[in-house]
């Protein structure tokens, strides 16, 4: 169960891995801990974040329970318990300016974005949460999957911080193709970057490449030059392995796109990719 966990938070399903963890119980099981406290932090699971399914914050002394456990004591207030741990932290050589400031801003209803997180856990991210406040991408960059993808779902992140952490997922199938059209179509680029897409989106990674190709052909006028980069972004898909993904991100312009003789060449993939788009 510990393993299915970890799966679901690699596959971006957030919700699923926090709902999993809050029912399951492995006794005396200290990965299983680890691994559910993180899952329930992850979801904002706020009524499970300080219940017995993170018990373990109670007599763990590494920094994670530890932070934990101040957290928890603090918002139920038990402010001598919340001190001494803090002190415990500190003692050890683990003074977390961020940490603090967060909890400090959720107890005070006055929360402030906490500056840069050295060592960040899913202790910050669900404080982060629970302040109402961005997850930065500097954050996502250590963590993984999970942390990404709230990243890329939070509109108030900047374009390029979406877009960055759609790159780190995508592979994943964390990312639908609704929450990738809105980011790629978010994205400023260069009208010389954009010129040159046919020969630098398959330079690129991934997410890169389908948003050149789907800009350029999106202002392309001539039909067969249209059609052209569209067909290359599908091609590019299905190397990728993400062919689903990417006809579904495609299937707007796809449908645009009308029969020429310059064009037959490509009709076998623009079929299998609306048959794919459910269009």
């Amino acid at each position: 169960i510990t393993l299915r966990i970890e799966r679901l938070l690699e596959a971006g399903l957030i919700q699923e891995a926090g709902g999993l963890a809050a029912q399951a119980s492995v006794p005396n099981d200290d990965d299983f801990a680890r691994v559910q406290a993180t899952a329930i932090l992850y979801a904002n699971r706020v009524q499970d974040a300080c219940g017995a399914a993170t018990q373990t914050r109670a007599t763990a002394g590494d920094v994670f329970w530890l932070q934990l456990r101040a957290y928890c004591a603090a918002a139920s207030g038990d402010s001598a318990t919340a001190d001494l741990t803090r002190d415990v932290l500190v003692a050890q050589g683990h003074s977390d300016v961020a940490f603090n400031s967060l909890v400090d801003g959720l107890l005070s209803k006055k929360p402030l974005p906490p500056g840069a997180i050295a060592q960040p856990t899913a202790v910050h991210v669900f404080l982060l949460q629970q302040a109402g406040l961005s997850i930065p991408i500097a954050v996502a960059r250590k963590l993984g999957t999970a942390a990404s993808v709230l990243v890329l779902r939070d509109s108030r992140n900047a374009p390029r911080a979406r877009f960055e952490a759609a790159e780190r997922v995508v592979s994943t199938g964390a990312v639908s193709a609704t929450e990738l059209r809105l980011i790629a179509d978010a994205q400023d680029l260069p009208l010389g970057r954009v010129a040159n897409a046919a020969s630098d989106a398959a330079n690129v990674p991934y997410v890169m490449g389908q948003v050149l190709l789907r800009r350029a052909a999106s202002i392309e006028p001539r039909p067969d030059d249209k059609a052209r980069l569209v067909a290359q972004a599908l091609s590019l898909g299905d190397k990728a392995g993400l062919l689903p993904l990417t006809a579904a991100l495609q299937a707007d312009l796809v449908a645009t796109l009308k029969p020429t003789p310059g064009t037959k060449v490509y009709a076998r993939r623009f079929a299998q990719s609306l048959l794919l788009a459910k269009r």
